[in-house]
Order: C-alpha cells, then sequence, then structure tokens
C-alpha cells in the first residue's frame, strides 16, 4: 500500500497561486494549474497550498469510496449516503479492533475499546495505518478505509486560529489503492473532520447532527471555511449563520439559494467582519456584502455580467462599509 509523507507545512513553502473560489461546498473545487515552488519564506496563506491543482472532471475533490458519497460519516448510524461505519482494525503490530470516534475538541479520529468505550486504544498519529470497515448501502458489501498520513499542524488562514488536523486516507477497488480525495497529486488527497455538522451541495445549508462528521478534502468550500476558523470547534466561535454566509461567499451564491457564480482560478479579496483573515490579493474593486441569506448588495461579479444573476440585489454602490449583519466583504484586484 503506498504511503506519501508530504505534509501540510511541506505544502506551505510552495508559492500561492492566486485565490482560487471553487464552485464546489463538498463538490468539484479545482484550482488552476501547479504551484510553483518560490523558496521557503513565503507564508501558508487563503488560495495557496491547500488547493486541488488538479481533480478528475467527474470525481472533482469530494470523497468518494466505490463511487460512493462520503462527505460525511455518522458513528452510530447510516450516513446521508447510507454507509454504516463498523468495527476497524488497529495498526499492526497489535492489530486492535476498535470502534471509530471522533474527538470533538481537537476533530480527530480516536479508537475506542468496543468491550469499553471508555478506553481509547490509539489516537493521533497512531491512526496512521488504521483500517476502518465501511458497509455500503444496497448490499454493496464492505469496503475497507486505510489512513496513510497524518498532519496536527495545519496553519489556520485566520489570525488566531485553531491549528487544523488533516488525513490522507486510501481504499482498494479494482485491485489498485484509490485515495478518498481522488486527486491524481498527493499534496491534494488530504482531508479534515468537521464534527457536529453536515453540509448540503445543492443548497448550501448547514444541519447540525452531534453525531455526524464531515469529511471536507482539500479545495473544497468546507474546508476552507475551516482554515478560515470558521468551524463549530474554531477559536472564533463563529455561530452556523456565520457559516452559512462564509459558504456562500466561497460558492458565490449571490442569491443565498445554492447558485453559485464562480469559477475556480477566479481572484477573489475576501475580509471577514472582524478582521482576523488577511486578504491574499488586492483590494480595489467592491463585488459584494456577506450575509447567511447571500450577497446583501452586489457591485461587480467576479465572474459573471450582473445581468445573468437570476435573483434581483440592490447595489452597494461603493459602500465599503460593513453592516451590522455583514460577515464578510469581498473585493476585486481587477475588472476583467
Amino acid at each position: 500500500m503506498p504511503t506519501t509523507t508530504t505534509t501540510f507545512r511541506t505544502l506551505s513553502r510552495a508559492a500561492l497561486a492566486a485565490l482560487a473560489v471553487g464552485v464546489g461546498l463538498l463538490g468539484a473545487a479545482c484550482d488552476q494549474g501547479a504551484l510553483e515552488d518560490a523558496g521557503d519564506d513565503l507564508a501558508f496563506r487563503p488560495g495557496g497550498g491547500w488547493g486541488c491543482s488538479y481533480c478528475g472532471a467527474t470525481l472533482g475533490n469530494s470523497p468518494i469510496v466505490n463511487g460512493a458519497d462520503l462527505s460525511d460519516v455518522h458513528l452510530d448510524a447510516a450516513n446521508t449516503a447510507g454507509i454504516k461505519v463498523r468495527l476497524g482494525t488497529g495498526p499492526l503490530p497489535n492489530a486492535y479492533s476498535f470502534a471509530l470516534d471522533v474527538d470533538v475538541d481537537t476533530e480527530t479520529f480516536r479508537a475506542l475499546d468496543p468491550g469499553d468505550p471508555d478506553v481509547v486504544l490509539f489516537e493521533g498519529a497512531d491512526f496512521v495505518g488504521a483500517k476502518i470497515a465501511l458497509e455500503m448501502p444496497n448490499g454493496g458489501g464492505t469496503v475497507t478505509l486505510v489512513i496513510t498520513d497524518f498532519d496536527e499542524e495545519v496553519e489556520s488562514w485566520a489570525a488566531g486560529g485553531k491549528p487544523l488536523v488533516a488525513y490522507k486516507a486510501e481504499y482498494m477497488s479494482g485491485g489498485v489503492y484509490k485515495s478518498l480525495c481522488p486527486s491524481t497529486s498527493p499534496e491534494n488527497q488530504w482531508f479534515t473532520l468537521i464534527a457536529g455538522e453536515i453540509y448540503d451541495r445543492n443548497n448550501h445549508l448547514i444541519t447540525p447532527s452531534s453525531r455526524s462528521v464531515s469529511l471536507a478534502c482539500v479545495g473544497e468550500a468546507a474546508a476552507k471555511m475551516k482554515l478560515m476558523d470558521f468551524h463549530p470547534q474554531g477559536n472564533r466561535g463563529a455561530s452556523v449563520d456565520e457559516r452559512t454566509a462564509t459558504l456562500r461567499m466561497i460558492t458565490g451564491d449571490y442569491c443565498g439559494d445554492g447558485t453559485s457564480y464562480t469559477a475556480t482560478g477566479v481572484p477573489v479579496a475576501w475580509r471577514d467582519a472582524e478582521g482576523l483573515i488577511e486578504p491574499p490579493t488586492e483590494e480595489n474593486y467592491l463585488e459584494a456584502m456577506w450575509t447567511k441569506d447571500g450577497a446583501r448588495c452586489l457591485d461587480t461579479p467576479r465572474l459573471v455580467d450582473r445581468d445573468t444573476i437570476h435573483c434581483s440585489i440592490p447595489e452597494c454602490e461603493g459602500n465599503q462599509e460593513l453592516d451590522e449583519d455583514d460577515v464578510w466583504r469581498t473585493m476585486l484586484p481587477t475588472l476583467e
């Protein structure tokens, strides 16, 4: 079984591409082109490093097992795709049988003793090599997901943000190992856990679910939201409404109904109301102000003509001041 050793700390030394805002919430979100090396003195910043530099046209970078959606798991029952987690097997030499659990505070996997759930058998970096059994829906058999890499020091994009933990995982299909996050580039095969919520990729809504855990691959809006420290366990203490506004902003969901008016490779300067996110590019032209309902006002869309947007949104008229309910302001470095 192949195992990679590239970490996010390695990626943080790569050159930072222009911010690529993907259209997918937990679906395809691919950055255009590969990152170029530019030395060791660059900081890990929004839009660089954690983005999908290559994604398949069909699967995108959404977590997939045997063609089935694995954007979330439920620790006690079937997930949103009908997949159930069964007892796993620990890494050699001990190969403990374990019940999968997640430490909510750190959003990391942990292995519990099936006979005594108060006993943690292993966790953290010891999870590399662990095998998670997944019972597929409709009599589809069992697929074994193998954890192949671990990084517990992923730097947040937000000032004072909590560091992230990330994993890589593979499963056997057709006699070959495939990455849970379907990218041909090892740097783009990482995913992070978001405990207690699931995300609807069609309407960009958030559903609290205490025993559910979302698996967000690199380049996805949910993963970027976590990097911004807007996830439920973030130091910011963001509300569900603030997270919804963040997902709508990242995906260009002006109308707040799940319709995305953006594409990968589009540079956008985002600034949060608390000033904890440093924009990754110049702020020259106002795009929009963002709330949980989408764009409160809109001047210049990042990609499309304004008259192609299907809902009616008032203009901001160049006013860059955020209102009380605004969570984000987005600006553009240039006008196409």
